[in-house]
């Protein structure tokens, strides 16, 4: 395999992606583990993540297995953003695209787990998290609600004149 500039940028492209698209899944996946003991913890993000690429691979269903299925479900349902613009990023360099995939996984993997340890010893950062989520979609929706007050409606809808 030869490194030239459109490999590297390719990687790099798919190092940013991991980084920056990883975090809402970061930060999920080490709530739903936070509540478990040390011990466990760890093996509960391992767990999840295997799994769920399992499923993304097989698309089967998920037995139920406490924290391990929160896991499963928040890693499934908010990592298409990732592998979408991964595969867009690696612009057909099979190489470049495992190695973003493998890199998200390990990402996510790392920064659970110090996610799970930060929230199990100070709770109040995940109502801190919590209040701010609240905050941005409340403005999001009301700004869309007032966006929507503009759309000229029956302009939009009335057949256009030929």
């Amino acid at each position: 395999m030869s490194f030239d500039q459109t490999t590297v940028a390719a990687y790099l492209e798919v190092i940013t992606i991991n980084l920056v698209l990883s975090g809402d899944n970061v930060v999920v996946i080490g709530m739903a583990a936070a509540g478990l003991a040390k011990a466990l913890r760890q093996k509960a993000i391992i767990a999840g993540i295997a799994a769920a690429a399992v499923i993304r691979r097989r698309r089967g269903r998920p037995r139920r297995c406490a924290p391990i299925l929160q896991i499963v479900v928040a890693d499934v349902s908010m990592s298409l953003d990732n592998v979408l613009a991964v595969a867009g990023a690696a612009a057909h360099d099979m190489n470049a695209l495992v190695f973003g995939l493998i890199l998200s996984v390990v990402l996510m993997a790392v920064a659970s787990t110090l996610v799970a340890a930060l929230l199990a010893r100070y709770r109040w950062i995940g109502w801190l998290g919590l209040a701010i989520i609240v905050y941005v979609a409340g403005n999001m929706t009301l700004d869309g609600v007032e966006q929507m007050r503009t759309v000229d409606f029956h302009a939009l809808l009335s057949p256009v004149a030929s």
